[in-house]
């Protein structure tokens, strides 16, 4: 048998912690176990939406996804939002509207558009992005900074759109 050396017994030991240190260790522990769980598996952003835009006035979006479909790439839906008025295209046709915003709810009225035949997918993002515009209700803010139109037509997800040329 080979003799193995007596361990120090001081090396490698922590000093004692006052209950009190330990106490508020267990508990920034748990504040963090909470937080990452309420980003749901493996940091998933949560579903849970509850930043609101302070006004959407001055704002331009594009959209990346309708109804739960993406859009068609060169072809996406967009808004642009003065005080009072929508604007922008169903990713065929023109369109416009007026709409009343408060704290995440929001009202579009009297939609109208430019009557162009769109066929494929095209057009059937465009069914669908004016179906959810006009049964739009709440607006929010999502954990990546997208814009989300949500309501009886679906939902739209918008991206901030990209600036134009001389714009």
């Amino acid at each position: 048998r080979t003799a193995h050396p007596e361990p120090n017994r001081r090396a490698g030991r922590l000093a004692p912690m006052p209950i009190q240190m330990i106490r508020a260790g267990l508990a920034a522990f748990a504040v963090a176990t909470l937080l990452v769980a309420g980003c749901g598996v493996l940091g998933e952003p949560s579903l849970i939406r509850t930043a609101y835009p302070t006004t959407l006035a001055g704002s331009a979006w594009s959209a990346v996804s309708v109804a739960g479909q993406p859009t068609v790439v060169g072809s996406e839906p967009t808004a642009v939002f003065t005080v009072d008025r929508i604007e922008g295209t169903t990713g065929c046709n023109g369109y416009f509207a007026s709409y009343q915003y408060a704290t995440g709810a929001i009202e579009i009225r009297e939609m109208g558009s430019t009557a162009i035949g769109c066929d494929g997918p095209i057009g059937a993002t465009e069914q669908r992005f004016t179906a959810a515009m006009q049964g739009a209700s709440t607006v929010s803010i999502d954990p990546e900074g997208r814009l989300v139109l949500d309501g009886s037509g679906g939902s739209i997800t918008f991206v901030v759109a990209p600036q134009q040329a001389g714009g």
